[in-house]
């Protein structure tokens, strides 16, 4: 039997991670379920769209377009998501994740997942830059697997875009939130103060003229 010293390291608990949002989901359901919606479809139809418009095949499509423009979506996209986390760290934004459908960690993977999402596309892509599917199917129309390889892979890079955007959008929303939900509270307060002053004025307007009845009894 080996003695010696034991070291402990603290580890966070396998409920908050994120392998386990995205599977089961920590305050509502999987996070995958961002990824299935109706755009899904929309992805799918761009997917074959361009798979049978675009001229080129998957090696020159990656090498000449996709691949120089994926660079881009990933630093847009990892410029906002670090404005992401330092909102993400302050007072008010944990207090308005208390009310959110995910919670703090819903907001915090989420972006985790857009990150994921660029990655595994960018892998795909990489790959049919290679001349992977290429020298699998050789010749533009040989197969229609080939073809659905094509689609599958424009509809990923169409999930990119709007991966990216959400990315924008989600640190614009972080940001903007809590300002407007201070604009609503502020509106609330201001039509409850209205309120009220109408209806001291109607109790006002309602009430017996008790001044004339004190001098009637003179």
């Amino acid at each position: 039997m080996r003695c010696g010293v034991i070291k402990m390291r603290p580890e966070r608990p396998r409920d908050a991670s994120f392998w386990n949002w995205l599977l089961r989901g920590i305050d509502s359901g999987p996070g995958f379920w961002r990824l299935i919606d109706q755009w899904l479809l929309v992805h799918v139809l761009v997917g074959w769209a361009l798979a049978l418009l675009v001229p080129l095949s998957l090696k020159d499509a990656a090498s000449v377009i996709l691949l120089p423009l994926a660079g881009v979506f990933i630093g847009l996209t990892f410029t906002w998501i670090g404005n992401a986390q330092v909102i993400l760290q302050e007072e008010r934004t944990k207090e308005m994740a208390k009310h959110a459908d995910d919670g703090y960690f819903g907001l915090a993977y989420t972006f985790q997942l857009i990150v994921l999402v660029l990655l595994i596309v960018l892998s795909l892509w990489a790959v049919a830059g290679l001349g992977v599917f290429d020298q699998t199917w050789p010749g533009l129309n040989a197969h229609l697997t080939y073809k659905s390889v094509e689609a599958i892979l424009y509809a990923s890079a169409s999930l990119a875009v709007r991966g990216c955007w959400h990315a924008v959008f989600g640190s614009q929303f972080l940001l903007l939130a809590p300002y407007a939900a201070e604009r609503k509270r502020a509106a609330l307060r201001a039509a409850a103060a209205e309120e009220e002053e109408a209806r001291l004025r109607e109790s006002e307007r309602l009430a017996p003229p008790q001044a004339c009845d004190h001098e009637a009894e003179r």
